[in-house]
């Protein structure tokens, strides 16, 4: 165990795409950490740019927290009124460009 203090923000990693749907465009993470109770999100980074950046963080709980292996999901949406083709995400290994794909119809639509 470790001991963790609450509101500790530290970057992370994960796996990441992105979807357009209409004027949504939705932003996920997948990945796994080492310490359980942490929580992780996609903080927006930038303010006035479009399309928006967001950097990957979790932050800490308070107290003892186990070294288990935890896997976790984030994700994050913006209004977008055109196309947009790619979103740029902060994390742990740096900076990545995450290509925006777009929904694909769903077979009970048709």
């Amino acid at each position: 165990m470790t001991v963790a203090t609450a509101g500790t923000k530290e970057l992370c990693k994960a796996h990441y795409w992105a979807v357009q749907e209409s004027d949504t465009v939705t932003l996920h993470a997948v990945g796994i950490q080492p310490s359980a109770g942490y929580r992780v999100i996609l903080e927006l980074s930038t303010a006035g740019v479009f399309p928006p950046e967001y950097t990957l963080w979790k932050v800490a709980p308070s107290g003892w927290v186990p070294q288990i292996v935890t896997p976790f999901a984030a994700s994050t949406s913006f209004r977008a009124t055109e196309s947009v083709d790619s979103i740029v995400v902060h994390d742990a290994r740096g900076r990545h460009h995450i290509p925006v794909g777009s929904m694909p119809e769903a077979p009970w639509r048709s």
